[in-house]
């Protein structure tokens, strides 16, 4: 007994060692575990000790006097994998970034305030704002550095990362009070460089100049080979693609503007249904291309980006009647119905780029990929022959493009429907019979991974495709597709009690709140859904989620919307304006419209002119870049020409009502506002705001469409051919 003193001594230091090893352990930990987000789940049992973002995360920052690595990226992004394979893999960089790092992880789409300061970080830098991307920042939250994907070999220890990150921690460690010091000042230049002026400091544009920059600036960066307007890799770019249509309409048919803007589209879009963006065996469009011809894609289906590209398909086929564009559009629909539509009718965001995250063999594309001789044992002679002369199978593979893709499997073939029969095959033909089975056996291969996230503002994107379609191509199934998607998003992510969107949800769990772009993406969706229902209902909604965006997201100084609330303007750590379109449509060029359509169907002055602020507040960015300004350009255009209304008076239920709407949606492409005097509560609700429409009442058994311009009666129509007839007519006038 006289040695357990002795003991005690002995014993305590150790125990305390021991207590101090497991709350270590604990706080070290990979804590993504049960996380919503389907790319944190990913990394959730990663090695190293990744930290979803949260207060919690920069006070251990503090509290161990360490870096704050942040990595953002999304589910579906290939460099992303390939990152977290090479590097977050690699045991001397999960050693390194657990020993001298706080680390957290950060989706893209569940945080897109973070992800787009971060971008805005990047490029001040100089880096491109691409994915992965990561910023360190001091345990106060400054950036001082940033970076993106940092390619290796498979297992190596010496890499370009693991001296990146030895360079930051060791300066830390030296230098943390400079590196504080110089992070506020570097934050405070860069916040003093994208100051905003005032919205009153500009003028309106001047439509015709506008007109001129855009036109000369896409001119300028077209490729008039194979279309589009990038040259090493390609994105579709909708937007730009919607505003060159409507600026051909604008111009005298003959002229050379029209001619042009008209060859620019059908060159794009048919170099894009030649190549292989528009996935020719599985449907649907992949998010851009690493080459000039569209033939090498980055395998990402993203939903946003279907209903983007079909709305461009949409209204090229308006106004060139090619029957192509209209069933290219049904083909990206038809995917998104059978692909990335939840069982409540809702849409989910995306379809990754790999065969499978943690599938260590799994290369770029994989499922989309072929070889010549797998082809061999499903297809007879007759249809291998025919399948691989419609869609560019070779013996070697068809890869030949040089450059970034080092992963990509270069003897296998990426199908490219350049021969004309590759899209519309022959009933019974040996390729119709091909292309079934191709599509049969896909079903034996490892499905890339879906991102089951349901987005408020991507629905809205995605309900006005559907609404957009169901109109022009005269299919209710289309629109009834987008009324089931906007009431599920209603139901489910709008909460009355507080006046507020949610951000999205996964299954039935509800996350974060809504952003700026949800709010003005879906207040789009439901007025598209309005013009092509007539649902008064749907038009209330939607002015009531604009209005929301109006009074909690529009900063009265600069007249632009902001991606957080204008309250916390001060407190991100830059200016989150959304301005030109980029991987989303630009949020104050959509917003711009959504004002317009209702100052339009309401005659709302305040509307009009909170319209015209944004427009005058981006002239810097129209000036800078008007090629990225597609969005702004289709508002400056409705802004500035004579407001064309079509009014249809007629009881919803009737035939000739319904042919009489029909032909309206599918002969404007967009120029027309709709007024539906549809003798009940729609009627109603328009009175009460616009009483002038009381000479326009519906009456049973009368259907009639009136045409104006400016609110001043132009012409009174009875037939559909009449109506076509004269918006054709009140189009060329203006």
């Amino acid at each position: 007994m006289r040695h357990v003193p002795y003991l005690r001594f002995f014993l305590l230091p150790a125990i305390l060692m021991a207590w101090q090893a497991l709350i270590s352990n604990a706080a070290a930990e990979n804590k993504l575990q049960g996380q919503l987000s389907l790319y944190l789940r990913q990394y959730s049992e990663d090695q190293v000790n990744w930290r979803p973002w949260q207060n919690a995360t920069f006070t251990e920052g503090t509290q161990r006097n360490k870096i704050i690595f942040a990595s953002i990226g999304y589910s579906a992004c290939h460099w992303c994998w390939l990152m977290r394979q090479e590097n977050f893999k690699n045991p001397g960089i999960i050693d390194l970034l657990n020993r001298e790092f706080v680390c957290a992880k950060v989706d893209r789409l569940e945080r897109p305030d973070l992800d787009l300061a971060f971008r805005i970080y990047a490029q001040t830098t100089g880096l491109p704002a691409s994915w992965p991307l990561h910023v360190w920042l001091t345990p106060d939250g400054n950036p001082l550095a940033a970076g993106n994907f940092s390619p290796t070999g498979p297992g190596s220890e010496s890499t370009r990362f693991k001296t990146i990150l030895t360079n930051i921690a060791g300066r830390w460690k030296k230098e943390s009070n400079y590196i504080n010091t110089q992070s506020t000042s570097n934050l405070k230049k860069i916040r003093e460089q994208l100051k905003r002026k005032a919205a009153a400091q500009f003028s309106d544009p001047n439509p015709d100049t506008a007109s001129l920059m855009f036109f000369s600036a896409v001119s300028a960066n077209y490729d008039p080979r194979y279309g589009g307007f990038d040259r090493s890799f390609k994105f579709p770019r909708p937007e730009t693609l919607e505003a060159i249509a409507r600026l051909s309409q604008r111009e005298p048919v003959n002229s050379y503007r029209a001619q042009q803007c008209r060859k620019m589209i059908t060159v794009t879009l048919d170099g894009m249904l030649a190549g292989a963006i528009i996935d020719p065996i599985n449907g649907g469009i992949f998010r851009y291309t690493n080459d000039n011809a569209w033939r090498l894609p980055q395998f990402e289906k993203m939903s946003a980006d279907q209903a983007r590209m079909c709305s461009a398909f949409l209204t090229a086929y308006q106004i060139s009647g090619d029957h192509r564009y209209a069933e290219a559009a049904r083909d990206i629909l038809e995917f998104v119905k059978k692909n990335l539509t939840a069982a409540d009718g809702s849409f989910y965001t995306s379809l990754a780029s790999h065969g499978s995250v943690d599938h260590p063999g799994s290369s770029l594309g994989t499922y989309y990929l072929w070889h010549k001789d797998k082809l061999a044992k499903i297809l007879d002679a007759n249809e291998i022959e025919a399948f691989c002369i419609a869609f560019g199978i070779r013996e070697g593979g068809n890869i030949c493009f040089p450059g970034r893709l080092e992963n990509i499997d270069r003897e296998a073939n990426i199908p490219f429907a350049d021969h004309p029969d590759a899209r519309s095959p022959k009933p019974g033909s040996p390729l119709e019979s091909a292309i079934r089975k191709v599509i049969g056996s896909n079903s034996q291969k490892l499905p890339p991974p879906r991102n089951e996230m349901i987005i408020a503002g991507w629905n809205g994107i995605v309900i006005s495709a559907f609404a957009k379609a169901g109109a022009i191509l005269g299919d209710p199934a289309y629109i009834e597709t987008a009324r089931s998607a906007a009431r599920q998003v209603i139901a489910k992510l709008f909460q009355p009690e507080e006046n507020k969107l949610a951000r999205g949800r996964v299954g039935k769990e509800v996350f974060g709140s809504g952003f700026c772009e949800d709010y003005i993406y879906l207040a789009r969706g439901l007025l598209d859904l309005y013009r092509a229902t007539a649902d008064i209902e749907f038009y209330k909604m939607a002015k009531k989620i604009q209005l929301i965006a109006d009074e909690q997201f529009l900063d009265p100084h600069s007249g632009l919307y902001h991606l957080t609330p204008a309250a916390k303007i001060a407190k991100s750590p830059f200016g989150l304006w959304v301005i030109t379109d980029g991987d989303l449509p630009s949020i104050n060029g959509i917003a711009a419209l959504n004002l317009l359509g209702i100052a339009a169907i309401e005659g709302s002055l305040a509307a009009r002119q909170r319209a015209m602020n944004v427009i005058r507040a981006t002239t810097p960015e129209r000036s800078l870049s008007p090629s990225s300004c597609g969005s702004l350009m289709l508002a400056i255009d409705q802004a500035t020409s004579p407001a064309l209304q079509a009014i249809i008076s007629g009881i919803p239920s009737e035939p000739l009502t319904k042919e009489l709407a029909a032909r309206i949606r599918q002969s404007a492409p967009g120029n027309i506002t709709l007024i539906f005097m549809d003798g009940k509560t729609g009627q109603e609700a328009l009175l009460a705001a616009q009483p002038e429409l009381a000479s326009f009442r519906a009456i049973a058994g009368d259907p009639k469409v009136f045409l104006r311009e400016d609110s001043r009666p132009q012409t009174v129509a009875t037939t559909p051919e009449l109506v076509h007839r004269q918006i054709q007519a009140l189009l060329r006038n203006n």
